[in-house]
């Protein structure tokens, strides 16, 4: 079976400093207690222990840095929660079953469209509507459409990337690069950012070329950075998902000529997305403050993900 050690890997680029968020250590301490509320994993067992060396907390500490605390504390538990359902779907015949995993997909949108949830309910739903309430709370109406209708594609995505599991499909390059930001959550995440940094939802800037297409190049960056540090991960599980394999499939490549084309996309995606940064136009003065905000959180997003997936013992190479 191919592996790759982390020295077999071509140097990323990533020339974007990285800080952590001074609530991370709190916002661990919250989520642990939050997913022992909702009962989403047993305390104890191998799988609570497994959970908390992912360390969810510092994967939005790294990627939000200047977020307060109560935002901190809703990305992190969004983010376990995301990390349970996606084990639970990996680990049951959920994740190769499209058919089943469509009606509970269909029961969480429900949930996050107001639907009434009672104590029959599962323990994933309930929680989820913990995560709407508080959202609901925090921003406005726009932002929460918005949220939803990003968790609706991610929730399409996991249905996508079933019916591969089902049918023994590895996807072709350009589905791949098309599809793989939705199942890896990153549209949803970087909703909770911008309502952190109170990003208007009818700023000018959200409408511009340049700016639409650096959130793609940032999120092609974490997704393939993702793969590639976690490629021996997919592999170990039989999951055709990852940029490496799609890439040997495509080209009929060696995996560490994959590999190593894969690095070449990511750093080219970095490339690109600094040098439309250095030509943005200006917004106005006002939208110009929100656009730098903006930026910036794309940029802890690239920089902070690759940090935190370098340093997790439980995902990385």
């Amino acid at each position: 079976m191919d592996r790759i050690r982390r020295s077999d890997i071509p140097e990323f680029y990533c020339p974007i400093d990285v800080a952590i968020n001074k609530h991370t250590e709190l916002a661990e301490k919250h989520t642990l207690q939050w997913v022992k509320k909702f009962g989403l994993i047993p305390k104890g067992g191998k799988e609570y222990q497994g959970l908390r060396s992912v360390k969810a907390a510092w994967y939005v500490g790294y990627t939000n840095p200047d977020a307060s605390a109560d935002d901190l504390y809703l990305m992190s538990d969004w983010t376990m929660w995301v990390f349970t359902y996606d084990d639970v779907c990996d680990s049951s015949d959920l994740g190769n079953n499209p058919n089943e995993l469509s009606a509970m997909n269909n029961q969480l949108m429900d949930v996050l469209n107001g639907a009434e949830v009672t104590q029959q309910d599962n323990n994933f739903v309930q929680a989820l509507q913990d995560i709407r309430q508080r959202l609901i709370q925090k921003t406005s109406k726009e932002w929460v459409e918005r949220f939803v209708h990003d968790v609706d594609q991610q929730l399409q995505g996991y249905i996508w990337e079933a019916t591969n599991r089902l049918e023994n499909i590895t996807p072709d390059l350009s589905t791949y690069v098309k599809l793989r930001p939705y199942p890896l959550v990153i549209y949803p995440c970087l909703d909770l950012t911008w309502i952190s940094k109170d990003i208007p939802t009818n700023a000018k800037f959200l409408r511009h070329i340049y700016v639409q297409n650096m959130a793609v190049m940032a999120s092609n960056y974490v997704g393939w950075t993702n793969d590639i540090l976690g490629v021996n991960r997919e592999l170990d599980e039989g999951n055709p998902h990852n940029i490496v394999l799609v890439l040997q499939q495509e080209y009929n490549l060696s995996f560490q000529d994959a590999v190593q084309q894969a690095v070449q996309m990511c750093n080219a995606e970095m490339k690109a997305f600094l040098n439309l940064e250095s030509h943005l136009p200006s917004f106005g003065e006002a939208e110009d403050a929100s656009l730098k905000d903006y930026i910036n959180g794309l940029r802890s997003w690239m920089g902070g993900h690759f940090v935190w997936y370098s340093q997790t013992r439980s995902y990385n190479v």
